[in-house]
């Protein structure tokens, strides 16, 4: 009863919600909180995780547009591939020669769930046909060694230093840019090793990752930028950028992208497939853009600033080849 009371008062103030994050990062700086960035498995059955793997390649396949011939030979770094390796193995299974998987932090894992999520995949999950699947798992549900390289201890703002440029066909990541300390360097390093007509495919969440989930959806943006590096600090459960960061990114670069919306902040559903020819006006309504008004004038620059979409653009899947 005195919990859900001190919860209550901390959930009806926006200053005490600031400082319940901010402790909250001080107990894993002080190793007192193990870190449970990537650990989306643990809250899964295994018919539910074989479900999230095989709807994640999907997005690859279908909104990135990825064909067979990309994959066949081809050098894939998934980016914050967390607990499970499982989307890793069905590039391989699609013809990947070489499949890395690169982490900041290293996730709490199951190996036991990890079987049970493969075992689940192959016998019981619809998946796209010709999958070479005795490719990478064994008859006891493993990952067959020497399939998938699997680091923990590189961010991707580093990863251009330790493999050589160029060396990429394909680089994807889900729900992992919108948390990475820097995204021009972590684009910038992605850049260098994508060799000439590869892919990057992202899908970034702009929500608030749960965060003031009892205010406005865009109230985290009442933190100022300098206040809010301290307090994320050393891990940034959102580096609040938005989808024009991205098209500035990948215009610099050259890159032919597509932008597709996955969410709206106005709404809790998700839009499925992403909405990949968005047509400004015509996938939002006046409620949509009064919902995201009526908390503009409290937002810290520069957000109080930005355009309507930016601020209703709450996630997007970003489809984008470089030039050859």
């Amino acid at each position: 009863m005195l919990k859900a009371r001190l919860q209550s008062v901390r959930d009806s103030s926006f200053a005490l919600l600031t400082l319940n994050y901010f402790l909250g990062q001080i107990r894993y700086r002080t190793g007192l909180r193990a870190h449970q960035s990537g650990a989306t498995h643990s809250r899964h059955s295994p018919e539910q995780g074989a479900k999230y793997v095989a709807s994640v390649f999907s997005d690859y396949i279908e909104a990135g547009g990825l064909t067979a011939a990309d994959l066949q030979g081809a050098s894939v770094l998934e980016v914050g591939p967390g607990d499970n390796l499982g989307v890793a193995a069905l590039f391989a299974a699609a013809g990947a020669k070489k499949v890395v998987c690169l982490d900041r932090f290293s996730s709490d894992r199951d190996e036991t769930k990890n079987r049970d999520v493969y075992r689940t995949l192959v016998t019981s999950t619809p998946l796209p046909p010709g999958l070479q699947l005795d490719r990478v798992f064994t008859s006891s549900w493993d990952l067959v060694p020497g399939v998938i390289e699997y680091r923990t201890d590189i961010p991707i703002e580093l990863a251009s230093k330790h493999y050589p440029h160029g060396s990429f066909q394909v680089i994807v990541s889900r729900a992992v840019l919108e948390h990475v300390f820097d995204v021009a360097a972590a684009w910038a390093s992605m850049d260098a090793l994508l060799a000439p007509g590869g892919w990057m495919l992202h899908k970034v969440d702009f929500r608030n990752h749960g965060f003031y989930s009892t205010r406005h959806p865009l109230a985290y943006m009442k933190v100022p930028p300098s206040l809010w590096g301290l307090i994320s600090s050393p891990d940034p459960t959102l580096n609040r950028q938005r989808a024009s960061t991205y098209e500035r990114l990948a215009a610099a670069s050259g890159y032919t992208a597509r932008i597709g919306v996955t969410h709206l902040s106005s709404r809790t559903a998700e839009f499925l497939p992403p909405r990949m020819q968005w047509t400004e006006g015509a996938e939002y309504t006046a409620e949509d853009v009064a919902f995201v008004e009526s908390i503009r004038p409290q937002l810290a620059e520069p957000f109080r600033s930005m355009t309507t979409k930016e601020l209703l653009v709450d996630g997007i899947f970003l489809a984008a080849r470089k030039p050859r």
